[in-house]
């Protein structure tokens, strides 16, 4: 995505799927890739209403050419978890994770986007209060296991350190 001007990304991306849609057809790498961009452009501004449909779009074109227990999909079902979160559609969100959640502890599983994605079904689980007890076991963990990586991972992806702790302590209030 250009940095910082996703409203520019945007326009880009969507010409980018018109044009390989056109030549390589609905479920070809480089137009799954320019869905991606465009969702991501999406959501870079807080459009997750928006990216929700192309990261679904994405998820069905794959399931018709890549299997269900690989690591792209398992990426894009993670991406499609992140962006419901982020409409507060925990429980659809806890579908989508669940499953990335699985192919991660099975192929990565001392991998970062194993405990990154564990704390995004942490956060997706927290919203039942029937269910504080696993999200918290959940969260901690995943905290543990970010820090621990933290050292060999970008600044972004260390973001998501204290983002879990903040979710934690909301986790803790409710709980009260």
């Amino acid at each position: 995505m250009m940095q910082g001007k996703p409203a520019e990304a945007k326009t880009q991306y969507e010409q980018a799927f018109e044009r390989r849609q056109r030549i390589n057809g609905k479920t070809h790498p480089q137009t799954l890739e320019a869905i991606s961009g465009l969702a991501e452009a999406l959501e870079a501004q807080k459009l997750w209403t928006d990216g929700e449909p192309w990261r679904r779009n994405i998820l069905q074109a794959m399931s018709k050419t890549e299997p269900v227990n690989s690591a792209g999909f398992a990426e894009a079902e993670c991406a499609l978890g992140q962006n419901l979160l982020r409409q507060k559609k925990k429980t659809d969100a806890e579908a989508a994770l669940t499953q990335c959640c699985s192919y991660y502890a099975s192929k990565l599983p001392e991998d970062w986007e194993r405990w990154n994605a564990q704390s995004f079904l942490g956060e997706a689980i927290a919203a039942n209060p029937t269910r504080y007890a696993e999200a918290e076991a959940m969260l901690l963990e995943s905290i543990k296991k970010m820090k621990s990586l933290a050292v060999n991972s970008n600044n972004l992806e260390a973001q998501r350190i204290p983002e879990t702790a903040r979710v934690l302590t909301d986790l803790y209030e409710a709980w009260q």
